[in-house]
């Protein structure tokens, strides 16, 4: 038999990541199953192609990261994983660790490889990694270190403090120090509620003090963290996995239903003339006639007689400010005419809202007693 040569494996190392990866993964399955005598050969030849691959990875060469797709890097953590050699996995998490984002779907064969290494040096490179990808892929990261906290770091979460501290100092504050993008903006990064479900957990686990800052920082910087988007939602998910104890987790839970109580005692009547909210930010003459219109505690409809072109101007600004009004095209006479009908659906939304806070009020205050 003869076995490639170096050219060879250069010339699929030049096929590109994707390529590269098909034809490692063939000699990967040729060594597992051959005898050991013919498998060492092939072994060595795979391993060779897989220093080639990460030597010329640039972190943004490989598949574009996508939050539902698992990426190169993760593919190819799962078939360092199958070689079994810690030292291309040191290599990989060096690449790893310089890039600036990878998916969540990445992350179980991140740690899965990463498995490979001892403990102190597989938490540095967690920790590593962490620290670079936490401005971009915040919620990705704490799902990563949640991974690590319940698999072999359960029983010593404390060598997972570096990667927590540099995560959590990724946090998303003041919008002066957001990080920035290639064109100079500042890159807004915030954290849903996966990502709070992820990161809860861990900084809960690996130290009360972190847990404490981190939740300080999240309900100084709610416009970052969301607390009906994303905070609340987390907490009814952390509830319903078990997960109602942790520095963290009461800081966040005293906020929530804090939040929650306030809104619930709030007047919910409906409305008593026909005053209606809604912030008309064009200042053109139709639109100050809207603004009129919904300010008039007397007059239930407005009928415009325009053009299209106005009409559908007048209608886009109803919809930009989410105006209690509904309009309607009556094709009559020349020019047509837009008929604006104030309504209560705002009043509907709030007593929708209501219900919810109720429903999520008692989840929450059930996870206290």
């Amino acid at each position: 038999m003869i076995w490639p040569s170096s050219r060879i494996l250069a010339i699929a190392n030049e096929s590109g990541a994707n390529g590269a990866l098909l034809y490692l993964n063939s000699l990967v399955d040729r060594w597992l199953a051959a005898s050991p005598a013919v498998g060492r050969a092939i072994k060595a030849q795979a391993e060779d192609l897989a220093r080639l691959v990460l030597r010329d990875w640039s972190p943004t060469g490989w598949d574009e990261p996508q939050r539902a797709k698992q990426s190169v890097v993760g593919r190819m953590c799962e078939t360092l994983l199958r070689l079994r050699e810690p030292a291309l996995v040191e290599l990989m998490a060096g690449r790893l660790a310089a890039a600036a984002t990878h998916p969540a779907a990445d992350n179980a064969a991140i740690v899965d490889a990463i498995d490979l290494l001892a403990d102190d040096v597989a938490a540095s490179w967690l920790a590593k990694i962490a620290a670079a990808h936490g401005s971009h892929a915040l919620g990705a990261s704490a799902g990563l270190l949640r991974l690590a906290v319940q698999g072999r770091f359960a029983k010593n979460s404390r060598l997972l403090l570096p990667a927590a501290e540099a995560l959590v100092a990724t946090l998303p504050g003041d919008p002066d120090k957001l990080p920035k993008d290639r064109w100079g903006q500042p890159r807004q990064v915030a954290l849903d509620a996966e990502g709070v479900v992820a990161l809860v957990p861990v900084i809960d686990h690996v130290d009360a003090d972190v847990a404490r800052r981190a939740a300080a920082h999240m309900l100084a910087w709610l416009q970052h963290f969301g607390i009906d988007a994303a905070v609340i939602p987390a907490l009814k998910k952390l509830v319903e996995t078990g997960h109602r104890t942790g520095r963290a987790f009461e800081a966040l839970h005293g906020a929530a239903v804090d939040h929650l109580g306030k809104r619930i005692a709030e007047p919910l009547e409906p409305p008593t003339d026909w005053r209606r909210p809604g912030e008309i930010r064009c200042d053109c003459a139709h639109c100050k006639q809207l603004s009129r219109f919904l300010l008039d505690p007397n007059e239930p409809v407005w009928t415009l007689h325009a053009a299209q072109q106005i009409r559908t101007h007048v209608e886009d600004s109803i919809r930009r400010a989410s105006a209690d009004v509904d309009c309607q095209t009556v094709r009559r006479g020349s020019p047509h005419s837009l008929v604006c009908t104030k309504n209560q659906a705002g009043h509907r939304r709030h007593v929708a809202r209501r219900k919810r806070d109720l429903a999520d009020l008692a989840i929450l205050q059930g996870a206290a007693t």
